[in-house]
């Protein structure tokens, strides 16, 4: 793409990020872009746009904001990918209110591969979290790229079980150099070096609570389907569900406890004719063709695993765990007679081996060497 091009993009998008309607305006108003920096404020005024969108746009300092914001990308290694370039994600402009320029950092091939969404709760129980996980796993190892928002929750589960099966992308409601939530920043890191990290919003941009909804259109828009985990019933989960079918695309739900709240929003869509999903068969079944019967031809990348062989120590400690209800070390400790020393090295070779999820506060959680 020609520089002077490419400059006007970025001059737009520092100027109606957080506004993609008036972004939209002065698209129509000056298609070139070419003078779009040079515009006069009664002109713009005529534009019923946003009074911050004409406060930037007439900031004299917003073009060199717009060298400082391209020698970043190419200093980091993040591809500007506009509305117009001929790699940007044909069923992204599909979209009600498209974004008109992509900041992308890591593998933007993926972009052009088909795509699921697995979202959901932040408040996600351990039953929701095991499922987000296991089913992106079995998605990205038969080479759908999974798609989610980074959130913690449901959001993290699916991107972790991703990197073990495949790719993932990971789309902010931030700026890329703002990872939110801070707690997954190493993740986020592991995404951009074996799948991508994708936004909207230039450099230096903060999570505002507003961006996420319009993130949420982009996760939606990308995907072939949508596959909501866990979800209470006013969500912004049900947001990227509703977003996904006005784009028309299929959504799917895993049901859960009809006791739990975060189980309220996946059992409602069920109800409302969303397909049950149990495995990533019921999920591929959902997609278009040709990618469906390319999906199911594809065996599963991930090699077959030798099941780690035990001490009869580290078998006696995993017969005491269970997979749905957490135990402290302490209680493992009394459980088994031994020293909380002892236990965390033990805990620590079980979880190498594939047996023992760790959760916060030093929570342990059975894991089957099959799942």
């Amino acid at each position: 793409m020609k520089k002077q091009r490419l400059e006007d993009w970025v001059l737009l998008s520092l100027a109606s990020a957080d506004a993609p309607r008036s972004a939209w305006r002065l698209i129509k108003a000056f298609p070139q872009l070419a003078d779009l920096g040079d515009a006069d404020p009664e002109e713009l005024s005529r534009l019923r746009l946003d009074k911050k969108v004409i406060e930037r746009l007439l900031d004299p300092e917003i073009k060199m904001e717009v060298s400082s914001t391209i020698e970043t990308a190419r200093q980091w290694g993040v591809e500007l990918i506009p509305f117009d370039a001929e790699n940007y994600p044909p069923q992204l402009r599909e979209i009600y209110d498209p974004p008109f320029l992509l900041y992308a950092w890591g593998e933007t091939g993926l972009l052009g591969q088909p795509g699921v969404a697995v979202v959901g709760t932040r408040q996600a129980s351990l039953y929701g979290l095991q499922v987000a996980e296991r089913l992106a796993e079995d998605l990205a190892s038969r080479g759908v790229v999974v798609i989610s928002g980074l959130a913690l929750g449901i959001d993290t589960a699916a991107h972790r079980g991703a990197l073990r099966g495949g790719v993932t992308v990971a789309v902010f409601g931030a700026g890329l150099d703002w990872v939110y939530p801070h707690q997954n920043r190493s993740l986020a890191e592991k995404i951009k070096q074996k799948g991508l990290l994708l936004s909207e919003y230039p450099f230096r941009t903060r999570p505002i609570r507003f961006h996420f909804p319009l993130r949420n259109r982009i996760i939606a828009g990308l995907s072939l389907a949508c596959v909501v985990v866990e979800a209470a019933r006013r969500s912004g989960s049900l947001i990227t569900a509703c977003l996904a079918l006005e784009s028309n695309r299929e959504v799917l739900a895993v049901p859960g406890n009809v006791s739990s709240k975060v189980s309220q929003g996946t059992n409602w869509l069920i109800q409302g004719g969303a397909k049950l999903v149990q495995s990533w068969e019921d999920v591929v079944e959902e997609l278009p063709e040709p990618w469906r019967s390319e999906i199911k031809m594809k065996e599963s990348t991930q090699p077959e695993r030798k099941r780690p062989i035990l001490t009869s120590e580290e078998e006696e400690i995993w017969q005491q765990l269970s997979g749905d209800q957490p135990r402290h070390i302490d209680d493992l400790a009394e459980m088994t007679n031994r020293s909380i020393s002892e236990l965390l090295v033990s805990m620590l070779n079980l979880e190498l081996k594939g047996y023992v999820q760790p959760l916060a506060g030093k929570f342990y959680i059975r894991r089957d060497y099959s799942s």
